[in-house]
Formats: structure tokens, sequence, C-alpha cells
């Protein structure tokens, strides 16, 4: 077996490895809002993690789309939260905790001072408001309308944990990890590969 082929069957082995991008997340984003079935806004991945992410808003009176950022509270009335995480979530020093969740990101509908108008802001884990918000969030009393939901990477409707009169649903990439399975194709391949440089010495 040639080395390519044996690299190339590695790769194939390895589909628990890759970063999932399931539920219809076009390629290269790692969230989305979709809101009154009409607007779709995504947050493209940074290819370097120490890049501040966008966030999405709809309804909001500053408008529709991707934004740097928007107000906070207290300038803004919360109507409801979803506090998203991953169940396989790595835990590291900039871990972000709501109730001792890990947080990966969080959709938040609200209304501004003089306008009727109920917008909703998806808040991605890259972006410099997010511990602003989880702060916040971890402030408000066990009664405040905050729901948490494990992230699929599938849209996952958030109409009634956000108290909107329109439909919203948010996608969320989650971070696959290797299955118990995959270390031991990885270690098959390996092996394989170590063998063909073996023979490839004893033959040479």
């Amino acid at each position: 077996m040639k080395p390519l082929i044996s690299l190339m069957l590695l790769a194939s082995m390895l589909p628990g490895v890759a970063r999932a991008q399931a539920g219809g997340l076009p390629a290269g984003q790692s969230d989305c809002l979709n809101a009154a079935n009409s607007f779709v806004g995504c947050i493209q991945e940074s290819p370097q993690a120490s890049t501040p992410e966008p966030l999405v808003t709809f309804g909001s009176p500053l408008g529709n789309g991707v934004f740097s950022t928007m107000p906070l509270p207290p300038t803004v009335t919360l109507l409801g939260a979803v506090v998203l995480f991953e169940s396989k979530n790595a835990v590291d020093a900039t871990t972000l905790f709501f109730n001792g969740i890990p947080v990966s990101d969080v959709a938040v509908s609200f209304v501004m001072p003089g306008s009727p108008a109920i917008g909703v802001n998806l808040i991605s884990d890259g972006h410099p408001d997010l511990p602003a918000w989880v702060a916040y969030l971890n402030s408000l009393p066990a009664a405040a309308p905050i729901t948490v939901m494990a992230e699929t990477g599938a849209y996952q409707d958030v109409t009634q944990a956000l108290h909107t009169p329109y439909n919203v649903q948010i996608a969320s990439d989650v971070e696959a990890v290797p299955e118990p399975t995959s270390y031991s194709l990885l270690g098959l391949g390996l092996g394989l590969l170590a063998t063909w440089v073996r023979r490839q010495r004893r033959d040479g």
C-alpha cells in the first residue's frame, strides 16, 4: 500500500474529528438566525479564533443584518433569552458559564426605549459582548424568561422561548469530538503506514 493511499484511508476514517456543519448551515458559516420566514443572517466562521465575530440581529430599530455590536442592558429591556450549550463542549479558561452550564451562544429578544419593535440578537461565542450578556443573565432571578438548550447543529425553533410575535429559528455549529471508534481506526491507519515503511526499509 502506497503512503498516499494510507493517508487517504486515514482521513476517511475520521469523520468525527471534523467540525460539524449539519442541519443546513451554509459552508463557512458558524451561526445563523432565521426570523419571520423572510430573513436569514449568518455569521461567517473566522479562520482565526482571536478574530472577534459579529452578531446577527432582526427587528431592531437599528436594522436587520450583521452588526459589530448592539445596545446592552439596561439600555434594552429583555423579553426572553435562550442559552445554547454543546453537550460535548470542551471547558477551558475562557469558557463562560450560566448557572454552571458552559455557554456556546446566546439568543435574546428585547425592546428599545421609545420603540415598539421587538428585536432578536444571536450572539456567538466569538463576540466580545457575550461575556456581558452572560453576566447579565446570571444576575437575573430564577423566574426570568431564560431557556437553556443543547445546540444540535440544525435549526432550532426558539419562538416561544423568546416571546416574539414572529417565528425565530437559530442554528449553531457543533464542535465534534473523536469517538472511541475513530481513535481505533486512527491507530489502524497509522499501523498500516508503519508496516509499509518497515517493508520498504527491509526490501531496500
